[in-house]
């Protein structure tokens, strides 16, 4: 659980058959950078890599857990994903991978962008680079796998913005198409049957 005010990640066991959670004893928590403000949590497949997205940097935490221990290890801090000369504002939004582990996104309010990396075996982040989303303050998004597409939420400018997705790539590239909703904060893609 990401705690924003004290830049900690706090790890807990779940028993399901007793419904309650408790601190995980090999990492009670773990301490990111000072005033990096943790946000969200991206779980990879494997269960092995967490991604911390931290909205008053807009970077990154790389985080490792030990399947056999439940231990969370900090592997990388403050991966940015913004250009070294921004100078503007900061703002870590949303984070999602994607089915096969193999990308990471992260938006960032500030300049309304979305970042691309790779994920390598290791876990470790590599940038792909960034891409204007077509609106103002993407607060959430989301993948739909089965189409590769991208929606992006604006908060702001009142809209869903759709990408294309590369799945090999992954790279995205917009439509042009924009679905006009007021201030979307959170998309959820249902199916039905």
């Amino acid at each position: 659980m990401s705690d924003l005010g004290t830049d900690k990640v706090h790890v807990y066991q779940l028993n399901e058959q007793q419904g309650t959670l408790t601190a995980c004893p090999a990492t009670p928590c773990l301490h990111l950078s000072a005033g990096s403000g943790p946000r969200l949590i991206a779980v990879h497949p494997d269960d092995e890599w967490l991604y911390s997205v931290k909205e008053m940097s807009s970077t990154v935490a790389v985080l490792k857990r030990d399947r056999q221990t439940d231990a969370v290890t900090l592997i990388e801090d403050d991966v940015s994903f913004l250009a070294e000369t921004y100078t503007g504002e900061r703002s870590g939004g949303d984070i999602h991978l994607d089915a096969t582990g193999r990308h990471l996104y992260v938006t960032n309010r500030g300049n309304n962008t979305l970042a691309i990396f790779s994920v390598g075996d290791d876990g470790k982040l590599t940038h792909r680079g960034l891409q204007y989303t077509g609106g103002d303050e993407p607060r959430n998004f989301l993948i739909d796998e089965p189409s590769q597409y991208v929606l992006i939420g604006h908060q702001q400018s009142d809209n869903i913005t759709v990408f294309k997705r590369d799945a090999d790539s992954g790279d995205v590239k917009a439509t042009g198409n924009a679905i006009p909703v007021p201030a979307p904060v959170c998309l959820v893609m249902h199916r039905w049957p």
